[in-house]
């Protein structure tokens, strides 16, 4: 059967909605904290293990957000047209081409090109429906961006561990 993605999104909708719910119910995510010896709680560490991973929030200030999408924004629209070229859209060097390796993997848009294979050691042993694209869509898209901090300056200006004062937050540089 071939959905179009309108009809894929619609019979989706409740599936990720109780997710999400779902998700939020884990109890794996919450501020970063740390105890006096600087290393995280145990509340967290507890958590990641639980669940084999932990969200943090508040980490970054909505300015470092902003930053990060525009460039990320700005990353895509350069980005190579297929993982063999070294143009983008515009006819332009792609972001990174001059790398050795390059920062961007395409795949074909709506696609499942490792689900019911053996890659990655056999975690996506179904494959997903596939919709159809809508007409006029690129016939490869942005899967992952690869070495960020080679590409990504705003990676580059974010300042680890943020320091929580009773005022607000302030950076503490290592």
């Amino acid at each position: 059967m071939s959905l179009t993605v309108k009809q894929h999104a619609e019979s989706m909708a409740e599936y990720l909605k109780e997710g999400a719910k779902q998700a939020l119910a884990l109890g794996n995510r919450g501020p970063v904290r740390f105890q006096a010896d600087r290393s995280l709680h145990p509340d967290i560490t507890d958590a990641f293990s639980r669940c084999g991973f932990y969200v943090f929030t508040g980490v970054l200030e909505q300015p470092e957000l902003d930053d990060l999408k525009d460039e990320v924004k700005r990353a895509l629209e350069r980005a190579p047209v297929s993982n063999k070229s070294k143009l983008d859209q515009q006819g332009r060097p792609s972001l990174g081409a001059d790398l050795s390796i390059p920062p961007f993997h395409l795949v074909s848009p709506l696609g499942d090109s490792v689900g019911g294979t053996e890659r990655n050691a056999g975690r996506h042993p179904v494959k997903m429906m596939t919709p159809m694209p809508d007409a006029g869509s690129p016939s490869q898209v942005v899967q992952v961006i690869f070495g960020t901090l080679h590409i990504l300056d705003s990676c580059l200006r974010l300042v680890w561990p943020p320091t929580v004062t009773e005022g607000g937050r302030s950076h503490e540089r290592l």
